[in-house]
């Protein structure tokens, strides 16, 4: 994975397991996934703001978006996943395939009265070896 915008130090980012819920490995800046990590899994990706990030108490909701459009989901609760989840079960994707090169982007929102802030986007690329 390759982060922009120094999203490792905003955002624990890991790959997980949908089927025991377990970490499988954090997303971090400058790593590559072994292609080997994806196969016969379910996985998700997920989202923390973590408590010494700038943004911690600020965030309130979170677009996820796998590959420009791909797959799209608003989650406003933590874990910020990808497929969603259920009080933390995680869900998984249904058909989903997959091309060597991927792109994950974050967009951050707060919500005050009313009034939506959008806080930053966040994007990362992956590639898949």
């Amino acid at each position: 994975m390759v982060v922009d915008n120094n999203t490792s130090s905003l955002l624990d980012i890991g790959l997980y397991d949908t089927d025991t819920n377990a970490l499988v490995t954090t997303i971090d800046d400058g790593e590559a996934i072994p292609a080997s990590t994806l196969l016969d899994r379910n996985l998700t990706i997920a989202a923390f703001v973590p408590e010494d990030s700038l943004l911690f108490g600020k965030v309130e909701s979170m677009l996820l978006d796998l590959n420009d459009g791909q797959v799209t989901r608003t989650e406003n609760v933590e874990p910020y996943a990808l497929f969603g989840d259920n009080s933390g079960n995680f869900f998984a994707a249904n058909d989903l395939s997959l091309d060597e090169n991927n792109t994950i982007a974050f967009e951050l929102y707060s919500h005050l009265s009313i009034r939506v802030s959008h806080l930053r986007q966040l994007k990362m690329k992956s590639n898949m070896r």
